[in-house]
């Protein structure tokens, strides 16, 4: 298994891991990434895609999972100096949970950023989805701040590294996974 930047061939697997979570999550009562916030948000994921700000994990025979990840300060963020990766939309097949691959994803980023300077890994998720709240803590991140916006309220949480000096490699290099 390999975690890999994104390249405009990988549109169809990242819309269909995405719609398929939101459509898990709304039969479930979970109000994290719902249907027509989703749609509105398609041009904006295309363009993520094709600059490959997205990670795939894949076999060689599909996808399993998929990840969004900027360097570019996240506005929910400002005031915040040092340098971080923003994570969102990370998303595993249905068929595939319970695998630790969203684990797999995190820790992978978590080692490539610790490489490349970047001092924290940061992310938010909807204040009411205790889950993936819990989910984030077991991975090491720490709840930050609550900010309450006009259309839902957001928890932000932050995992702070311990990061080596920059090597001069590229920040978004693939790394692959064992296992």
């Amino acid at each position: 298994m390999k975690l890999r930047k994104s390249k405009a061939r990988d549109l169809s697997n990242v819309i269909e891991i995405l719609y398929e979570n939101s459509k898990w999550m709304e039969s479930k009562g979970i109000f994290q990434w719902p249907l027509d916030w989703l749609k509105s948000q398609e041009s904006g994921i295309t363009e993520e895609v094709k600059s490959g700000n997205f990670y795939i994990h894949e076999t060689t025979e599909s996808v399993l999972g998929i990840l969004h990840l900027t360097e570019e300060m996240n506005p929910l963020w400002k005031g915040r100096s040092s340098r971080a990766f923003y994570l969102s939309k990370i998303a595993v097949r249905l068929k595939n949970r319970k695998q630790n691959i969203g684990g797999r994803m995190i820790k992978a980023i978590e080692s490539k950023a610790e490489k490349s300077g970047i001092c924290a890994l940061r992310l938010d998720c909807v204040s009411s989805n205790q889950k993936l709240k819990e989910y984030y803590q077991s991975k090491g991140f720490a709840f930050v701040t609550r900010k309450d916006l006009p259309e839902v309220s957001l928890d932000l949480y932050e995992k702070k590294l311990k990061s080596e000096p920059a090597d001069g490699g590229n920040a978004y290099g693939a790394p692959h996974l064992d296992g």
